[in-house]
């Protein structure tokens, strides 16, 4: 570990700490530097040589104890990232964390598996393989499809009007469908409504068992009572049902969250047979 002198003048060399370990780097209060895993005074918690009490220790640093097997993971982590201080290796992390870093990649396996009914999200910034992932899933998937299509990017599917939507038989196979709505934010809110609103009475006739449901730009209708309605009870009506989004956090809790697959992945998925 690190090594460097705590406010109470001891050194920290790293090793099993006395009380407790913390994550953290800084300086002391005397201008001596103690980083990474730093260790508390030694001996009796009322302070060290200068009389400090442990409180004013533990309240510099924040200590937060920690496993030594912990410790020896973040050590080598530490050194493999380049970081110097571990202070900047967990704020790296906690920052990888809130931006999704941890969200898993997507994979046909993982999403369209039978026993997988769960609506799932796709999520990542503009231009990071959301779309291209699902065209690959839906490339592989051969029973019926329907895709709100707000960027006009799915060419494969038939287009079809609002009146055509309605008037489609729910029942029927081989039908793969996108419907694209208009340029206007408004408008194809107002559009993606009706849509909505019609998928919930259709799937009460048990008619969409059969179906995956694509909503393209889903942050742009996450207001929508009814889309949300879908997303709660899609696992028992839906085949599947796939929002796709750059802010994944608005559907938190109602659907499983996942990131594009990486580019390897997607040639080698459009490579196998269907």
């Amino acid at each position: 570990m690190a090594s460097g002198k705590a406010p109470d003048g001891h050194e920290t060399d790293g090793h099993e700490p006395n009380p407790s370990a913390s994550v953290g780097s800084g300086e002391g209060q005397g201008g001596a530097k103690g980083q990474g895993l730093v260790q508390g005074p030694q001996g009796e918690k009322g302070g060290g040589k200068e009389g400090k009490p442990w409180k004013e220790w533990e309240d510099y640093h924040g200590v937060i104890p920690l496993d030594k097997r912990l410790r020896e993971k973040l050590k080598v982590l530490k050194k493999e990232m380049g970081f110097r201080t571990y202070d900047g290796l967990v704020q790296f992390m906690v920052l990888e964390i809130s931006r999704g870093a941890l969200i898993p990649p997507a994979s046909y396996e993982k999403i369209m598996t039978r026993d997988e009914t769960r609506p799932c999200i796709i999520t990542a910034e503009s231009g990071g393989g959301k779309t291209t992932t699902v065209k690959g899933m839906i490339e592989r998937w051969t029973g019926n499809a329907f895709v709100l299509d707000v960027s006009d990017e799915y060419k494969d599917l038939k287009q079809i009007d609002l009146g055509e939507f309605f008037s489609l038989k729910w029942e029927r196979p081989d039908q793969r469908v996108r419907f694209v709505p208009n340029p206007n934010v408004m408008i194809s809110q107002a559009e993606a409504a009706t849509i909505f609103s019609h998928l919930n009475f259709v799937k009460n006739s048990g008619l969409l068992k059969g179906w995956v449901i694509v909503i393209e730009e889903g942050h742009r209708f996450s207001n929508d009572v009814n889309l949300r309605a879908l997303l709660i009870e899609a696992r028992k009506f839906v085949r599947k049902l796939i929002i796709v989004t750059t802010d994944w956090k608005v559907y938190e809790g109602i659907a499983r969250t996942y990131k594009p697959m990486p580019w390897q992945a997607v040639a080698v998925e459009e490579a196998v047979p269907v």
